[in-house]
């Protein structure tokens, strides 16, 4: 976990609960739903929830009901926590036959009789020189802990759970009561402990057993596991429970009673370190018998009666100490919710949307999922379903790992979204490949998804908890590799819009051959967060050919903060070479408190817009550079990649636009070496190999990825000096130097129009690109000669009716126009009610989406992907002589459709939300 000051994201939540900051946010992005948002003169953007099309997988359906199998119990005695005595019984009965679990059995049976003949390990107590209890990580270097006291708890508690469990499977009394031993032995000295001196209560400085309390979180699960599964022990007396319930478990839960930030609790707040460290004090609740404990890890201390304990080690703890003094105070009248139910299964940490608070998948699947899971496997032990709960919350939350991961790749790799490393759900790595299956394994039996398999399938069976304290994983009710055929297990490309966490796929795949484009928008306010809003990934050929940057773990690595914590380790616009503001610790927490009481920055969504052979989207933001304003329109086909940036600013700014390829890179271009001017601004400093060349005209490079030749253009008016900088960056840690290209301009206003072939073909499909418009005409239009015509790809910066060099007429936000020739092939209405070019035109009958487009077979689909009712009108000549069906979600006709006609090339459809038509010659037989 990364090792930084978590503190600005509490106080969000703070002010979220009185009221403040997360409404105030809000408006930026949800007032004035079909009006205007002005946010600099001669700019403003209609904000609209109807041109934002609802995608499947990501929208929380009332109607549909989720269907959990199997009910929720009351397990009988102790074990009750992960496992119950019926799951002890069965891991019992598959080791009679399953010859895998017998040798990992064996192998910790072996290792557990090698513990017997060790010392307990478990530190003792001492008063220094001055008379206080010593910090045991200040020891004598012959004794416990042996130098580091993170290592020595996290082997102990380790230790211990696997003794209680060999007993639990063997009913061999000696593995118990050593664990007991050395419970007994935590009890008599943990009291005494001495306080950590450099402790600060804050991420990476705050740990009892280690250095932070994640880690203490970790230990604290295996502690509850141990204690849960040697409860039955004959020799475990009232006494030694008593005793180890009083002076070990009490004391090591205390530190999260602080309310270091307003009066939220450790196990009050929206971050994966949270939801951990209440599952273990649920955990230690149960295993303990103690209801005050499982009140205080389900909804937060003030909803529970349990009482802090400070031992004499530590203390009573002062101001200066928690930090109260860097934290606005909350109203003592207020009493924010809390735990596992008030924070952590909400609305605010699992969003509607389906993904966890943080973004970040490899935090949501390897570290909050674990806690959410071992929660909801121990409350169904307890009669409570949580699988069912928030309309199968649970079940949107792992399905949005299928709908991230790239398609293509049967690894399924996932983006590195914000400050993550990368990972994919079919990982092979020891670290990751359970911890991943796990969740995916307890959806499978209540969920009964079979895309959920072949994630089981590749995670190794495991007796013991995972890193990050999730369940073992002992595979059984689950079909055998090959049984179950491909077409049910594969996961389909679909498009995919996380509106409420900010991330927009577009997916477009044709023979064979998927492209996945994914912009990041949203508020900057979640953990793991990256200055990186409007940032692009880019997938296409079974490879990453455009990245987002990630981090390297561990943080500490100095090209962290050197490249990958900033803007220009991204594909994006970067301003003056600064990075944008951010939330997230690192990178703009001064910037942050000067704000506070203000909206955190934020990049409203403004268009989605998907279908089956193209898709659009856009995006802005007027905060995150303070001073300019960014606006991106993302135009995506199977061929290529088209792109509409633009920086607006009343003052003179140098606007760098980035791009990153994972590939090689020639240009025409004459480059010669360049440096950057002292001092060289954070992330410039880690370009290595720069060379630029200046021009005023547009011009191309060929990028060489997966042995293609992919042209990459860049329009130009004519009217604006471009200083075209290559250099070398970095990617995968320090062990790629790939190609980044800066387009730079200094002025006050710019337009930037790119386009990525895709297409793989001999020559390319992209013939060339030229641009006309700006801030000051209020729209902007990138025109794309490929090989088959020119299409038009057009964006309007405040509301209006334009009309181009190039007779394009709309009202449209964002619109998209393909040629195949004289004849149009596609056209893409974004947020308004027309749009005509020479050749066809499509209109709605109230402002919103609508398309057409050919497919590959020469049918055509009229679409309404808005979530409202509209007329769609379309003149297109192609389409006279063609049937009409009603298409189902799948695409396969239906009832023959009614169409209004207006004149011989001109059709109305009157289209439910989110649906469409098809027209053909003849009815499909499938």
């Amino acid at each position: 976990m990364k090792n930084h000051f978590h503190g600005h994201l509490l106080v969000v939540i703070l002010i979220a609960i009185i009221g403040a900051l997360r409404a105030t946010a809000d408006d930026a992005s949800n007032a004035n739903k079909n009006g205007t948002s002005p946010t600099l003169d001669g700019y403003a953007p209609v904000i609209s929830p109807d041109n934002i099309a609802p995608t499947a997988g990501t929208v929380n359906d009332p109607n549909a009901k989720v269907t959990v199998q199997g009910q929720p119990y009351m397990a009988q005695g102790h074990p009750c926590t992960l496992w119950d005595q019926k799951e002890v019984d069965r891991v019992k009965e598959l080791l009679k036959t399953d010859t895998n679990l017998q040798k990992e059995l064996a192998s910790l049976k072996a290792n557990m009789d090698k513990r017997l003949t060790q010392p307990l390990n478990v530190p003792l107590c001492h008063k220094g020189p001055d008379g206080k209890w010593m910090w045991p990580q200040d020891f004598p270097k012959e004794e416990a802990p042996h130098g580091d006291l993170n290592i020595n708890g996290i082997q102990n508690c380790c230790d211990m759970s696997q003794l209680a469990l060999v007993y639990l499977l063997t009913g061999e009394e000696k593995y118990a009561e050593y664990c007991r031993q050395m419970f007994l032995a935590y009890a008599a000295n943990f009291p005494y402990w001495g306080r950590n001196p450099k402790a600060s209560w804050r991420s990476a400085a705050d740990g009892r057993l280690s250095f932070q309390f994640l880690c203490d979180g970790g230990d604290l699960a295996n502690f509850a596991l141990a204690y849960d599964q040697i409860s039955n022990l004959p020799s475990l007396t009232k006494e030694d429970r008593t005793n180890i319930h009083d002076n070990f478990f009490l004391p090591m839960l205390t530190p999260y009673f602080v309310e270091a930030y307003g009066r939220l609790d450790y196990l009050s707040q929206d971050n994966n370190r949270s939801v951990i460290c209440a599952a273990a004090v649920l955990m230690a609740g149960y295993a303990t018998d103690d209801p005050e404990i499982v009140n205080f890890a389900l909804y937060g201390h003030t909803k529970s009666k349990l009482k802090p304990v400070f031992t004499e080690g530590i203390g009573p703890d002062s101001e200066k100490d928690l930090g109260l003094q860097n934290f606005p105070a909350i109203s003592p009248d207020l009493e924010p919710p809390g735990g596992l139910m008030g924070v952590h299964f909400s609305p605010g940490c699992i969003h509607d949307d389906g993904l966890w608070t943080e973004g970040s998948p490899s935090y949501t699947f390897g570290i909050a999922g674990a806690g959410l899971f071992d929660t909801a496997e121990m409350q169904w032990h307890h009669g409570v379903d949580l699988y069912s709960y928030r309309n199968g919350v649970l079940k949107r939350l792992i399905d949005s790992a299928l709908l991230e991961a790239y398609p293509g790749d049967p690894s399924l790799p996932m983006p590195v979204i914000g400050d993550s490393g990368g990972f994919s759900l079919l990982d092979k790595r020891g670290w990751c490949n359970g911890e991943t299956s796990v969740p995916f394994y307890l959806g499978y039996q209540r969920y009964q998804n079979p895309q959920y398999l072949p994630i089981i399938w590749n995670g190794s069976e495991h007796l013991l908890m995972s890193i990050h304290a999730g369940l073992p994983l002992v595979k059984d009710n689950v079909p055998d590799p090959g049984s179950v055929p491909a077409s049910q297990t594969n996961v389909p490309i679909q498009n995919a819009n996380f509106y409420q966490s900010g991330m927009g796929y577009l997916r477009v795949a044709d023979e064979g051959h998927t492209n996945s484009l994914l912009m990041l928008f949203g508020n900057s306010w979640q953990g793991h967060d990256h200055p990186t809003k409007l940032a692009i990934d880019l997938y296409s050929f079974n490879g990453l050919l455009m990245p987002l940057s990630g981090d390297i773990f561990p943080y500490g690595d100095p090209l962290n903060a050197n490249w990958y914590e900033t803007s220009a380790a991204n594909c994006l616009m970067v301003v003056d070479q600064v990075s944008q503001l951010s939330n997230s610790d690192q990178y703009k927490l001064d910037a942050f408190w000067k704000c506070f009481g203000k909206p955190p920055p934020t990049t409203p969504q403004l268009v989605y817009a998907p279908a089956a052979t193209m898709g659009m989207q856009r995006a802005y933001s007027s905060t995150e550079c303070p001073g300019t304003t960014m606006d991106r329109s993302l135009f995506l086909t199977s061929r290529y990649m088209a792109d509409l940036y633009g920086g607006f600013s009343a003052g003179q700014h140098t606007f760098d636009l980035i791009w990153h390829l994972l590939g090689t890179v020639d240009t025409t271009l004459t480059m010669s070496p360049m440096t950057f001017p002292d001092p060289v601004p954070i992330g410039y400093n880690s370009l290595t190999n720069i060379r630029h060349a200046t021009t005023d005209q547009p011009w191309s490079a060929t990028v060489t990825f997966k042995d293609k030749q992919l042209p990459f253009w860049t329009a130009a008016d004519g009217t604006k000096q471009t200083d075209v900088i290559f250099a070398d960056g970095h990617y995968n840690g320090h062990s790629e130097t790939p190609p980044t290209i800066l387009v730079r301009r200094t002025d006050t206003k710019t337009l930037y129009g790119t386009v990525m072939d895709l297409s793989g073909d001999t020559g390319g499909y992209i013939k060339g690109a030229t641009q006309e418009g700006g801030l000051d005409a209020g729209y902007g239009l990138l025109q794309v000669q490929t090989a088959k015509g020119t299409d038009q790809c057009f964006a309007a910066y405040r509301p209006g009716s334009y009309k181009t060099s190039t007779s394009l007429a709309t009202d449209a936000q964002q619109a998209f126009a393909q040629m195949d020739g004289a004849n149009v092939k596609a056209l893409y209405l974004g947020g308004g009610t027309t749009l005509a070019v020479p050749g066809g035109s499509i209109a709605r009958s109230t402002p919103g989406l609508a398309y057409v487009e050919k497919m590959v077979d020469g049918s055509y689909i009229v679409g309404n992907p808005s979530p409202t009712d509209a007329t769609v009108t379309v003149t297109l000549p192609a389409l006279t002589g063609l049937k009409a069906y009603v298409l189902d979600e799948t695409g396969k006709q239906t009832d023959a459709a009614t169409v209004k006609s207006s004149g011989l090339q001109t059709f109305g459809l009157d289209l439910k939300a989110n649906s469409k038509v098809g027209f053909a010659a003849k009815q499909s037989q499938s």
